[in-house]
């Protein structure tokens, strides 16, 4: 009988056990998707303004992207001398 009473109270521990375990994913998998989004949301809101800023100021962006290509080969210039 204290066999079958404690395997019992183990089968219930194990059930609540496991459902805590998914219930905490679930609510995980929640939280990720929300951030996800969030973030995707907020990309794209810094993309457009990036992008509506360089089409207002052409030049300020070829200079940025000029100064970019210099310091990415000053960068890996330096890194192959080595």
């Amino acid at each position: 009988m204290a066999k079958s009473n404690t395997a019992e109270e183990l089968k219930d521990a194990l059930d609540k056990e496991k459902q805590y375990i998914e219930d905490r994913y679930t609510q995980v998998l929640d939280t990720l998707e929300y951030e996800r989004d969030r973030i995707q949301n907020e990309l794209r809101r810094e993309f457009r303004t990036a992008r509506r800023y360089v089409r207002a100021n052409p030049e300020i962006g070829v200079g940025a992207a000029f100064a970019s290509g210099i310091l990415v080969g000053v960068l890996l210039s330096v890194m192959y001398k080595k």
